[in-house]
């Protein structure tokens, strides 16, 4: 993926850090401001999470020959949660 990557563009399984420092599981792949995860917190559990509290995903990296190397955490730029309800009144 890109190092501008939305959040409509991460997909089910992606592992992503939240804004508190909390790790996500993604669990689905709608697009929108709210997002299903399985949040590894304070305790396990699985919820709804907003779109613009995802700071980063991991990205898994390879060479040249396919061979895993490791994984990067990708930082996502802030979009504001005032925005982002601007672009779904515009798309309704």
């Amino acid at each position: 993926m890109s190092k501008y990557v939305q959040t409509n563009a991460l997909k089910k399984g992606t592992r992503v850090v939240l804004r508190n420092g909390w790790e996500a599981v993604l669990e689905d792949n709608k697009r929108g401001s709210i997002r299903m995860a399985t949040v590894f917190g304070t305790y396990t559990e699985m919820g709804s999470i907003y779109a613009h509290d995802i700071a980063g995903y991991e990205e898994v990296m390879y060479d040249f020959q396919g061979k895993r190397q490791g994984k990067v955490w990708v930082k996502l730029p802030y979009i504001g949660e005032n925005f982002l309800e601007i672009l779904m009144r515009k798309a309704a």
